[in-house]
């Protein structure tokens, strides 16, 4: 399990480094300056808002993390929840709206489509499917799906609303816990600044989020015209070159020629003294 702890706390924070790589590289000013409007008020209005919805998701991400593992893990499951709710809600509606096509309001046992089509669709919602059980008629079947989202709408806000301050009291809590520490000014920011750099594990969680930009890079492009005439070795030059368009990606490379540089060391020391030289480990190289 500690194991596992390890590697999920590198893998669901990869995701958050993504978002915020690509909220650097996108050009909100070319976008802004392509948007038309009636009235300069309103093109105002609208990239006032655009610049907020910029700037939000730059804090979102951060946000999102520096949370603690277990936060990020009841975040990711209740996404999760999320697309399910969306995706019953999506699958409740096309049964509604096949049934209504279809036209049968007898009993679902005497018709072998409608039953299948019933069957199917039983993992979702159930409020729509129990109308039909009962024979209630095709044209209440959409007003009651729609009652049901509505009905999942609203606990989903409660619950929001509910947790709409958890970040805050997270941020509170961590600044209580940093103030404890009796200590000087400097040590503690230090002290900060080692539990953040173990705990998050700075170098293996960029150079994962490397290795997938890497990743993308290389497939993306893998077969196109361009990488055909380029060879595998100026590919694989220019596809590195592609992933250092960022700060956070420049990072990750950091960290990935690090690991390189250390994994060479050690295969010179293994060659030189065998396994004997490998007892006294360095970690100079950080």
């Amino acid at each position: 399990m500690p194991r596992l702890e390890e590697v999920a706390n590198v893998v669901l924070r990869v995701p958050s480094i993504l978002v915020l790589d690509m909220l650097y590289k996108c050009d909100i000013d070319s976008f802004t300056d392509h948007l038309k409007a009636r009235t300069e008020d309103m093109l105002f209005k609208y990239k006032y808002v655009i610049w907020n919805i910029y700037y939000l998701g730059h804090v979102v991400s951060a946000v999102v993390l520096l949370l603690p593992l277990g936060h990020i893990i009841q975040l990711y499951l209740h996404v999760l929840c999320a697309l399910l709710l969306y995706m019953g809600h999506q699958i409740v509606r096309d049964y509604v709206r096949d049934e209504a096509k279809y036209g049968y309001d007898g009993a679902l046992f005497l018709d072998s489509p409608a039953l299948n089509r019933f069957v199917t669709a039983l993992t979702t919602h159930l409020l729509p499917l129990l109308a039909r059980v009962v024979c209630i008629p095709l044209d209440w079947l959409l007003t009651l799906s729609s009652a049901s989202m509505m009905i999942t709408g609203a606990e989903v806000a409660i619950f929001l609303l509910a947790n709409l301050f958890v970040p805050y009291r997270l941020a509170r809590a961590a600044y209580r816990e940093i103030m404890a520490i009796e200590v000087t000014e400097l040590y503690r920011l230090m002290a900060v600044g080692v539990s953040l750099w173990h705990g998050f594990a700075v170098p293996v969680l960029f150079s994962v989020f490397w290795f997938v930009l890497f990743g993308v890079q290389l497939v993306s492009n893998y077969g196109t015209l361009t990488a055909v005439q380029q060879g595998p070795l100026l590919y694989l030059l220019t596809s590195v070159s592609e992933c250092c368009a960022s700060p956070y990606s420049l990072l990750g490379l950091t960290f990935v020629v690090s690991y390189m540089a250390l994994g060479l060391l050690s295969l010179c020391k293994f060659y030189l003294g065998g396994f004997n030289a490998l007892q006294n480990h360095n970690v100079m190289h950080r």
